[in-house]
């Protein structure tokens, strides 16, 4: 994991962490994530819907495509919202 263009952690230490990128307003915007079971990554409410696809175990995230063999792209089928979210419940399947 490449952290401000320092290597804090080698490749493959934390293959459960997921890299999210969405079109936004602005442009771009990146939010984490976690792998919790094969077909499921749980990540904060507040990123938003318009996901189409995760990077699974990168490591230098300093661009949104698999560049190593470390790196997994993964197309998203479906979001699940949080109803529970203005209610301070800050996840989203």
């Amino acid at each position: 994991m490449i952290v401000g263009g320092t290597e804090v952690a080698p490749p493959r230490l934390y293959p459960f962490l997921v890299y999210i990128a969405e079109e936004d307003f602005w442009g771009q915007s990146y939010c984490g994530a976690v792998l919790i079971h094969p077909q499921w990554v749980l990540t904060a409410a507040h990123c938003g819907t318009n996901f189409e696809r995760v990077l699974l175990g990168g490591h230098a995230m300093s661009k949104f495509e698999a560049g190593d063999d470390c790196t997994e792209t993964i197309n998203i089928e479906s979001i699940i919202p949080n109803a529970l979210y203005n209610a301070g419940i800050e996840l989203r399947l």
